[in-house]
């Protein structure tokens, strides 16, 4: 049987990482999978099927990701697996790196999971030419470039200097609901959101526009989902508007509690500053539920390419969002449609276009 493998840092909530899990569990069906991390501390961990073989090269230091090199060439030597999928940089150019060492040549395809050029590190000078420069070589070695959204892979090309078209698109996957009913009996119309509290998901800029909805509508109730180091701000800020009692901050959830607040809730609503795809749009149509997204580069609007599957509206602007919200909590969507769209990032679908890049 074949031997894949899959290159990630940790199993900490994020996009990246419950990509990884899902398309181990989907892969392990039938090859053999191998989940090589530089450690293996994070939630995501019991999400793993028994039958992924989980490979830690215990680097502890997440900011010294260089050290986990050789120890990555040594597993290629041992294990030998005929695919290395390395997720994010620099874990990118670190998988090529490594399987040049080794001189065994898997095939590596490289894939990152955001929108660089609307990340704020980018705009320094030297970090962007580091960056840039390590794509640039690094990445023409790898058989396959992968990003998660066509409008993120010309960004990426553009930023590094790679041929147009050089990068292909393949969606993030989300799992097939256990449970895709809707609770309609839910009297109190309850907004929901998921996301890890940092900058880029602008969490601020929901609370202000929830603040205008409420005052409106005082039968509605917003459910934070995740954790971040910007929690305290947003706690802060939630108390300051005199919203407490309407907000609830959940912190990280998954598999079945992640599920019962979807079927729990009214409408799902993205305000990020940039997203290079936006899982979380995805998997809320699973469920048949209402999207209001910011339409932010870049991922939103390649999921809801029409207005009978959401609500875009401008990003950075909270009265925009406060209208699109409540236009969604009172406009009417066939939630057949909603699920039918999800289909399109299904696991088996894009799971099947992963492997595809092996052959």
């Amino acid at each position: 049987m074949k031997k894949i493998a899959f290159f990630l840092p940790n199993f900490k909530v994020g996009g990246a990482e419950r990509v990884t899990v899902t398309l181990a569990n989907y892969f392990v069906k039938s090859y053999d999978v191998d989940l090589v991390v530089l450690n293996d501390i994070g939630e995501l961990k019991g999400e793993l099927s028994q039958d992924v073989k989980v490979i830690s090269l215990n680097v502890q230091l997440m900011k010294k990701e260089i050290f986990g090199l050789f120890k990555l060439s040594w597993y290629l030597k041992e294990a030998r697996p005929e695919g290395l999928i390395c997720v994010m940089w620099p874990l990118t150019i670190i998988g090529v790196l490594a399987n040049i060492l080794t001189g065994y040549k898997a095939k590596v395809i490289v894939t990152d999971h955001t929108t660089f050029s609307k990340t704020k590190w980018i705009k320094n000078r030297l970090k962007k030419f580091i960056f840039a420069s390590s794509v640039f070589i690094f990445y023409r070695l790898a058989k396959h470039r992968v990003m998660v959204s066509n409008s993120a892979a010309r960004d990426l090309e553009k930023i590094s200097w790679l041929k147009r078209n050089s990068i292909r698109t393949i969606y993030n996957p989300i799992p097939t609901p256990k449970n895709k009913l809707i609770n309609s009996d839910v009297v109190v119309k309850r907004i929901i959101t998921v996301g890890s509290l940092k900058w880029a998901k602008n969490h601020e800029l929901l609370i202000s526009a929830f603040k205008i909805v409420n005052e409106q509508s005082p039968d509605t109730e917003l459910i934070i989902v995740g954790e971040g180091e910007r929690r305290p701000e947003l706690e802060s800020l939630v108390e300051k508007l005199g919203i407490s009692h309407a907000v609830k901050f959940m912190g990280l959830q998954t598999g079945s509690a992640l599920e019962n607040l979807y079927i729990n809730s009214s409408l799902f609503v993205l305000s990020s500053h940039y997203e290079g795809f936006s899982m979380v749009i995805a998997e809320a149509l699973s469920f048949g539920l209402p999207v209001v997204s910011v339409d932010c580069n870049y991922g939103p609007r390649e999921i809801i390419n029409h207005s009978n599957l959401g609500i875009l509206v401008a990003p950075d602007d909270k009265d925009a969002l406060a209208n699109g919200v409540i236009e969604g909590l009172n406009q009417s969507f066939d939630t057949d449609k909603l699920r039918e769209r999800a289909k399109f990032f299904s696991v088996e679908k894009i799971g099947k276009q992963y492997l595809e890049l092996f052959k």
